[in-house]
């Protein structure tokens, strides 16, 4: 069978990742396109993954977005025309669902975010993956219809449950292990769902953090794409306590050294919680249950003014803190009910 893979978000790449690596060691083919946003195309290329770039969001505000939005569904309708497929596959893909609905492959997404937007995708597709969690909180809307698929664990729990951190990472960014570690992840400034609130409270964190010296605390800021990474360079890097790396790096293996992590986004936090790493939100959208299921369980610390990073806990881990858990091999899960979804061809 022939699947085809869209990767619309840095995330993404390694979320599917061992998905395709199963696939693939079962005698399957994959076809894989992704838009050229964020650190996508730079994550594939270290990871030797062959793809296809189409279409960009950076630098577009919102209403230019939407006419992105319609220009790449057409540009990948272009790029598989003439390509057969049993299954077109994405997280949260709004284009891809699009261009397989018009050149009628069989579709099926996956989000783990309830408040992103959903235009057309509930409708087109055959089928959405979803963590359990999700389901449990809103079981009147997700519970009552065969179009869900409920599956445990975290999406995070796809590559990080096998995960082992490279223990260079220290050496490569010149950092002390002896010294309490910070890993800030921005704001996602561009997404549709963004609040300003959440600048505000960066900037919040950014002014906790400055009046310490580079021997207290060392704070390695993680920017979203090329504009964020050349603002913070200049901002930020070498001043204070601050490092901003030029390009991307193995952030999972940072995170794993790290004492704190804070991020304005779900992902980072997400691996923080399943890593074991201290974990605090600076997302200000509106809260989604799986931040919520972490918070109520201690993985998480939502962060909603200033005055909360100002008391915002700074101190070196002395001990392994234990991860949040899944039982499942999730790889082969997702393997395993894709190469089902794809043996009956239908439309979405």
């Amino acid at each position: 069978m022939n699947f085809w893979i869209d990767l619309e978000n840095s995330p993404h790449v390694l979320f599917f990742g061992p998905i395709i690596d199963e696939i693939e060691a079962r005698g399957h083919e994959t076809f894989v396109t992704a838009r050229a946003s964020g650190h996508i195309i730079e994550l594939l290329q270290q990871h030797q993954a062959p793809f296809v770039p189409v279409g960009s969001i950076d630098g577009l505000g919102a209403s230019q977005r939407y006419l992105a939005l319609v220009s790449r569904i057409l540009a990948l309708r272009q790029v598989i025309k003439g390509k057969q497929f049993d299954l077109a596959v994405n997280h949260g893909s709004r284009s891809q669902i699009g261009a397989a609905a018009l050149s009628r492959v069989a579709c099926i997404t996956s989000y783990d975010y309830e408040f992103s937007s959903k235009l057309f995708v509930h409708p087109l597709v055959r089928r959405a993956y979803i963590p359990r969690i999700l389901i449990a909180s809103n079981p009147r809307t997700y519970a009552t219809s065969n179009k869900f698929v409920g599956y445990p664990g975290l999406k995070e729990h796809v590559y990080l449950s096998n995960f082992s951190p490279n223990p260079t990472i220290l050496t490569s960014l010149n950092l002390d292990p002896r010294h309490l570690l910070v890993v800030i992840r921005p704001p996602a400034t561009e997404a549709h769902y963004y609040n300003p609130l959440s600048s505000e409270l960066m900037s919040a964190v950014l002014r906790r953090l400055a009046p310490l010296t580079w021997g207290q605390c060392q704070c390695v800021i993680l920017p979203r794409d090329t504009k964020h990474t050349e603002r913070y360079h200049m901002e930020l890097n070498g001043k204070g306590p601050f490092l901003v790396p030029p390009n991307p790096i193995d952030s999972l293996s940072l995170m794993s050294f790290a004492d704190v992590v804070i991020s304005g986004g779900g992902t980072m936090v997400r691996e923080a919680a399943v890593l074991g790493i201290p974990a605090f939100s600076i997302f200000a959208g509106a809260t989604g249950a799986i931040d919520r299921y972490l918070a109520d369980r201690g993985f998480l610390t939502i962060l909603h003014s200033a005055a909360e990073i100002d008391s915002m806990p700074l101190e070196k881990r002395t001990r392994k803190r234990r991860g949040l858990e899944c039982d499942v091999n999730l790889s082969s899960w997702f393997a395993d009910r894709l190469i089902t979804e794809a043996e009956p061809m239908t439309s979405c």
